[in-house]
């Protein structure tokens, strides 16, 4: 089966219990992230694979707009009844594909990914979706699952987590835990 059908359908399933996922909903990355992004409150920021929204919500506090962009319609659906509950109504809501992002060159000042990429098959192709639609000196917040350092664990951890989660595509080796890559420049 493709890797993007059995994420759609494994997310599709259980998009409400990602909602209250105490890891997804509070975890202390949140929190750094919105620190590393040093926000002004005019960005327009993109939150791709946003799941249950947590990211999203986080972010739509401190900025005037957030897109909040997922592969699974039902995550869609559910991200968007949790952050209008929050009170937030400057967000977008957008069933959209991480490796083909559905909007134009240079549009948002932050893009954040957090806690998705190991479900990706083509993690290249993110990334040149990410710098496709992140503005000259925007910035790129990451978070994501590692995976040890060592070959043989890696591959280990990756056949584990393959087994636990028929969605999971590959955790890749650690940067120290989050990635914030502000773009220079135009390609």
């Amino acid at each position: 089966m493709d890797i993007k059908k059995d994420v759609q359908k494994q997310f599709g399933r259980s998009a409400n219990s990602y909602v209250t996922s105490e890891i997804h909903q509070k975890g202390k990355d949140l929190q750094k992230l919105i620190e590393i992004a040093n926000l002004t409150g005019n960005e327009d920021v993109l939150d791709i694979a946003t799941g249950g929204g947590h990211t999203a919500n986080a972010f739509a506090h401190y900025v005037k707009h957030v897109t909040a962009v997922d592969l699974t319609a039902e995550m869609i659906k559910v991200a968007k009844a949790f952050i209008e509950a929050n009170g937030h109504h400057n967000v977008s809501f957008i069933q959209g594909d991480a490796e083909e992002l559905p909007f134009d060159h240079y549009r948002f000042d932050i893009v954040t990914c957090r806690i998705a990429p190991h479900h990706f098959p083509n993690v290249n192709k993110f990334i040149e979706s990410v710098h496709k639609v992140l503005k000259p000196g925007g910035i790129f917040l990451l978070d994501d699952n590692v995976s040890p350092e060592d070959d043989d664990q890696d591959q280990f951890y990756n056949n584990i987590e393959k087994k636990r989660d028929y969605s999971h595509f590959r955790a890749w080796k650690k940067l120290n835990g989050f990635v914030c890559w502000r773009k220079k420049g135009l390609i």
